[in-house]
């Protein structure tokens, strides 16, 4: 896989325009939900979602161990190696995302969320199932990222940028015509997992179209692979980690 200055342009572009897609979006649906919501629920909302975004650090470093081997495997043309390594990566983030997705029902059922973070406005019930909502889409938005991982691998990082960028605009615009429908926290949380799974499923298809062989699939991982990625991973663990921690830990420390 040989440099290419085109190439690094183009991924440069569209990692500006996310930059600023998200500066954007923050900026004109803030004024959006406190003009439907009160300063509170809207608070209530951050705390909710930063109560899910905990789950990211279930990742344990794996999407940075496999997309590096995957990218060393595709330089060399290594194929069978970067689709075993691409199977061992889906096999530990379905599991992950499955066990993850029990325990997050149990909690969430058993343990009334609103009475953790200290939530006034938001009911128990609502927040019990916009908790889940938002666990769902941390949880399973992990094997979706594989799917993606296949363009930045591959050389081809700008397509996986506005891939990115257009789920952000797409999760926006559902977000907006929930609020002018009157949705509150809960249908809030089903848009963003809505966004994911289109997205998702968008990425399949141009994977499947464009690079059939390297289409993540389903399958019993090779042992070492997957002991070498897992510990390859624990190198990147507390990065992601401090970065969940550091993002979203005033915000429910705040709430409670």
């Amino acid at each position: 896989m040989r440099f290419s200055l085109r190439g690094f342009c183009q991924g440069f572009v569209a990692i500006v325009a996310g930059r600023v897609i998200a500066a954007v979006v923050n900026v004109l649906l803030v004024p959006l939900f406190l003009l439907h919501w009160t300063p509170a629920r809207y608070g209530e909302w951050l705390a909710l979602t930063s109560f899910a975004s905990y789950l990211a650090t279930l990742d344990l470093g794996m999407n940075m161990a496999a997309v590096n081997r995957m990218t060393q495997a595709y330089a060399r043309g290594d194929v069978h190696d970067y689709t075993e390594t691409q199977r061992a990566a889906l096999f530990f983030y379905t599991s992950v995302a499955s066990v993850g997705t029990i325990v997050l029902a149990a909690f969430v059922t058993l343990i009334p969320i609103n009475t953790v973070l200290g939530l006034e406005e938001t009911t128990a019930s609502e927040a019990s199932v916009t908790g889940l909502v938002l666990g769902l889409l941390v949880l399973w938005a992990m094997p979706a990222s594989l799917a993606a991982s296949v363009f930045r691998t591959t050389g081809n990082l700008s397509k996986s940028q506005w891939l990115g960028n257009a789920q952000q605009v797409f999760a926006a615009i559902l977000a907006v015509v929930a609020l002018q429908l009157g949705a509150g926290v809960a249908l809030i949380a089903g848009t963003q997992l809505a966004a994911l799974i289109i997205t998702t499923g968008c990425v399949v298809y141009s994977v499947r179209r464009g690079s059939p062989a390297l289409l993540p699939r389903f399958g019993r991982p090779r042992r070492a692979i997957l002991l070498t990625l897992m510990k390859t991973a624990i190198s990147f663990v507390l990065v992601v980690a401090a970065t969940t921690v550091s993002v979203q830990g005033s915000v429910t420390l705040l709430s409670v």
